[in-house]
Parts: C-alpha cells; sequence; structure tokens
C-alpha cells in the first residue's frame, strides 16, 4: 500500500538570472535560501568574465547574449521548464527577448523600461508604452517589477485624499523593512541598484511629474534641479523621472 503522493508545490523547475552585474551579482549572492525553490539555477552573461565568481558555486553559468535570437533558442531549448526567466540586462530591447520567450514554456520578470530601436531614447513617455507591447503568452509576464518609497507615499496620499473626514494637511511617513543582507562581507553593502540605469535615470531622462492626474515630461534630456528638507537642512536634489511615476498614470482618478 501506498502513502499519499508528495506534491511539489514550486511553480517552476528552472530560474534563469540573466546579467550578472550590480544587481545579478548581488542576487546571485545572496538569493540561495530563495535558489532551493528551483531545481536548476542558470546565470547567463555576453561577458565571460561577469560569471567567474559564480563558478565554485551550484550556479549553472552560461556565457552568451539573450538579446542575440539564434543564441537563446539554443539555450533557451537546453533549460527544463516550466522556467522563470529574470531579465537583469540594462539597455536591452525587453520587447524583442519577451517575443522570444513567448514560444518557450517560460515566465518573465524584469525590473525596468525596455529600450526602443532608438539608441539615444531616454524618456519614459516613449519606452513606457513600448515596454507594455501585448503579446500572448502562456505564462506571465511580470513587467518593471519593483516598488518605491516614492510611489508608496504617493498612493497613500490618494488614499488619504479619497477617505472622510479627513483633513487636507497631513503627514505620510513611509517605513521600508529590507530582509537584503550581506553575510558574505560584512565591510560591503548589498547593492540593489544599477549604476548605469541610475545615472540615465537621474542625469539624462527628462523630468518626469504627474501634474492633476496626467504625466508631463519634461522636453529636454536632463532632470530639475530641486532643493529638498532634510533633517532641517536644505540638500540639493533631482526631480527624475521613473517607470513608477509613469505607472501612476494607470490609477483612477
Amino acid at each position: 500500500m501506498h502513502g499519499p503522493k508528495r506534491i511539489d508545490r514550486r511553480n517552476y523547475r528552472s530560474l534563469i538570472i540573466a546579467g550578472i552585474g550590480t544587481i545579478g551579482r548581488s542576487l546571485a549572492i545572496l538569493g540561495p535560501a530563495q535558489f532551493a525553490l528551483f531545481e536548476n539555477v542558470i546565470a547567463v552573461d555576453r561577458d565571460c568574465a561577469s560569471l567567474l565568481p559564480l563558478s565554485n558555486t551550484h550556479i549553472h553559468c552560461q556565457c552568451g547574449d539573450v538579446s542575440d535570437w539564434s543564441f537563446l533558442e539554443d539555450f533557451m531549448a537546453q533549460v527544463p521548464g516550466p522556467a522563470l526567466f529574470v531579465n537583469l540586462c540594462s539597455g536591452t530591447d525587453n520587447v524583442k527577448i519577451r517575443h522570444h520567450l513567448a514560444s518557450f514554456d517560460t515566465a518573465y520578470l524584469d525590473s525596468c523600461a525596455s529600450a526602443t530601436s532608438d539608441p539615444v531614447e531616454c524618456r519614459f513617455s516613449r519606452m513606457m508604452p513600448y515596454t507594455y507591447t501585448k503579446m500572448n503568452t502562456r505564462l506571465p509576464h511580470w513587467l518593471c517589477w519593483g516598488i518605491n518609497p516614492g510611489l508608496v507615499e504617493i498612493i497613500a496620499r490618494r488614499i488619504l485624499a479619497g477617505l472622510p473626514d479627513i483633513p487636507r494637511s497631513y503627514d505620510v511617513t513611509v517605513y521600508e523593512f529590507d530582509r537584503l543582507a550581506n553575510g558574505v562581507d560584512s565591510d560591503m553593502a548589498a547593492v540593489g541598484w544599477c549604476p548605469e540605469a541610475l545615472v540615465e535615470e537621474i542625469m539624462l531622462a527628462p523630468t518626469l511629474e504627474i501634474i492633476d492626474g496626467k504625466p508631463c515630461e519634461n522636453k529636454e534630456p536632463g532632470t530639475r534641479d530641486s532643493v529638498v528638507n532634510w533633517n532641517g537642512r536644505p540638500v540639493a536634489a533631482k526631480i527624475v523621472g521613473h517607470e513608477d511615476i509613469w505607472n501612476l498614470t494607470g490609477i483612477p482618478a
């Protein structure tokens, strides 16, 4: 007589981390507990040297360019499905990558806007509509996945504004509980941002704001200077553009 059949609650057999840069490297070093949810963990990068720090880990490494369809097709054909493809590559045409992955038993996740056919395009008003290009997929595609404290505050203010008997003047305090920890080297911080994308958003992309519920973007590249009050002291700042700001336009007024 046989006992009850074991139920495997894992959604995906394989995890693919595409792009072993600043964020990808942090994920590879700090994510072993989450990696246990997958049978296979595969790191892929077009720069073979980026994969060398992972050579002595249980992560399988593959050198190649995921934006090259011939490579991606051969690579995905060898990955046990269903798989979760996490795209951490900056400056890639995510829409084309998603289009190619749609023919495989693969879910997809990324954290940034897609590049367009224009290599110097940095306006979110152009990149975001392209990023959200619709396509038929069996498994989900999560786009621009992530949230920041600024977005939390804006949404909290939206909610408060719609509640009865709430004064128009109020304070919103955001407490962030981040469980990301660096147990490998206590002298180094865990990095959660791509320097290339950070420079683009702060210095190259035009300022993007939501004014009266509509996105307003500067015509010229470069963010506007501003000053904020931090702990009673004036601090030079920038009014930036960001995927989350664009996403706010999708919230019903």
